[in-house]
């Protein structure tokens, strides 16, 4: 009985750290200022299966003594320019660290693959941000699991950021997002196995 309570407690750990959401970029030397028109941000690949859960800004552009004020669209787009996922960040939104999240529809994103990240600011078109460019000073921290690519843009509204702003390691500090990792098929079953026995105990603790 007791090793039937010690899985229990194991199958109990096991889900909340897959269920905890890591942030893309968790934090950021600037190394330089200025603005962009339409779209800015960054490219990324992971390196594992993961699952993008929330779309989000840098909170110092959603400050209302910003220049920018909120809301801001930001997107998801696969490296064919194809929108996955977006959604609108508000002052409003929920913080977390140095950004403020929205909730998307979940996104599996694919290893290797290269991915785009941009935040559009729809009221005046110019969003005045920050940058971290590796050659001038500036530098990003990334979560495990995903590779920073470079700075892009795109100029003519909320649309795919293609266009390269600053090279390899370098982004463009404005949007940010949310992910969990994607359990690998052994864990996915183990899940399973932990459902039926988290069940079972539930019911044996309602018997009494």
């Amino acid at each position: 009985m007791r090793g039937i309570y010690f899985l229990a407690i194991l199958c109990l750990l096991i889900r909340s750290q897959i269920a905890s959401a890591t942030e893309g970029m968790l934090s950021y030397v600037s190394s330089d200022g200025g603005y962009t028109f339409g779209t800015s941000g960054w490219t990324f690949q992971p390196l594992t299966p993961i699952s993008v859960t929330s779309l989000g800004v840098f909170d110092y552009i959603l400050n209302p003594s910003a220049q920018n004020q909120s809301p801001m669209s930001v997107g998801l787009w696969d490296n064919s320019g194809s929108l996955l996922a977006s959604n609108s960040v508000s002052a409003s939104s929920t913080l977390l660290n140095q950004s403020r999240y929205e909730p998307i529809t979940p996104v599996t994103l694919t290893p290797g693959l290269t991915y785009h990240l941009g935040a559009y600011y729809p009221t005046a078109g110019l969003t005045v941000l920050l940058a971290a460019v590796p050659g001038n000073g500036g530098s990003v921290t990334m979560a495990a699991g995903i590779q920073i690519g470079a700075a892009v843009f795109d100029a003519s509204g909320f649309a795919y950021p293609n266009t390269t702003a600053a090279g390899p390691g370098s982004a463009l500090l404005v949007p940010n997002l949310q992910f969990t990792p994607v359990p690998e098929p052994a864990v996915g079953s183990l899940l399973i196995v932990c459902g039926l026995v988290l069940a079972w105990r539930k019911g044996a603790d309602s018997r009494g």
